[in-house]
């Protein structure tokens, strides 16, 4: 979605307003109406993947991690590894990938 808002008059005479008094209202509306409509949700193209990281460290989310994103990664680039920062190792690994604790 691409949303361009142009104010002024068709003679060149000047409006005496900045971009943020007159086009920005306009925009801020329409965006506002517009963005919830979009459909957020699609299918991953094949050969790519998702993944929850940690941002700070760039390796794969922790229960631990203060902090996380979810990332997308073209299918061999994706992190393998577990934060090591924030507990990240065989048991957490284990946790992660099957949601049961040993």
């Amino acid at each position: 979605l691409a949303i361009g808002v142009w104010v002024g008059f068709d003679d060149e005479r000047p409006i005496k307003l900045t971009g943020a008094q007159a086009a920005l209202p306009i925009w801020s509306e329409l965006a506002v109406r517009l963005i919830p409509r979009q459909h957020s949700d699609f299918d991953l193209p094949s050969g790519i993947v998702e993944r929850r990281i940690d941002p700070r460290t760039g390796q794969l989310a922790t229960a631990q991690c203060p902090e996380h994103r979810t990332e997308f990664f073209i299918v061999g680039t994706e992190p393998t590894v577990y934060c090591e920062v924030h507990g990240g190792g065989f048991l957490e690994q284990l946790k992660e990938t099957f949601g049961v604790s040993p």
